[in-house]
């Protein structure tokens, strides 16, 4: 038994539970998720419904893609400079150049979308999961039409 199941006050039914990197209760009165740092609570009245979100795009994909380009500039660059075949790093050069674009793909696809509860009081931190199936059962009551 977890800790948010021994939160569930007397009297109270359990109607759905969603299982992921943290664990969610939806009863009769309120919900309930366990973090890292402790259960919070929310009651079923202060939602006003749910939307898809973005989250943050992973940035090591785009610092890879970035200094892939510079490589690709500077590599040449200084070999020119210290008297070394062109020839001998444009497969160097044209590895980096290659990679560069696959990087920045990379980037642009890694952002995860998020099932995201609206709140009647926006200040408190957000509330959201995983777009996925059963995420979108869990939160089908707060669906607005």
């Amino acid at each position: 038994m977890s800790e948010v199941d021994e939160r569930v006050a007397a009297g109270e039914t359990v109607e759905a539970r969603h299982e992921g990197r943290e664990t969610w209760l939806r009863t009769d009165r309120r919900l309930l998720r366990e973090t890292a740092t402790g259960v919070e609570t929310v009651g079923l009245d202060a939602v006003v419904g749910v939307r898809r979100t973005s989250g943050d795009r992973d940035t090591r994909y785009l610092v890879a893609g970035l200094a892939a380009l510079t490589l690709a500039v500077v590599v040449p660059t200084v070999a020119a400079a210290v008297s070394v075949s062109f020839f001998a790093v444009a497969p160097v050069a044209a590895l980096l150049a290659l990679a560069c674009p696959l990087a920045l793909l990379l980037w642009y696809q890694s952002s995860t979308v998020f099932l995201e509860l609206r709140l009647d009081d926006p200040a408190r931190e957000p509330w959201r999961l995983p777009d996925t199936e059963a995420a979108a059962a869990f939160l089908a009551p707060f669906e607005s039409d």
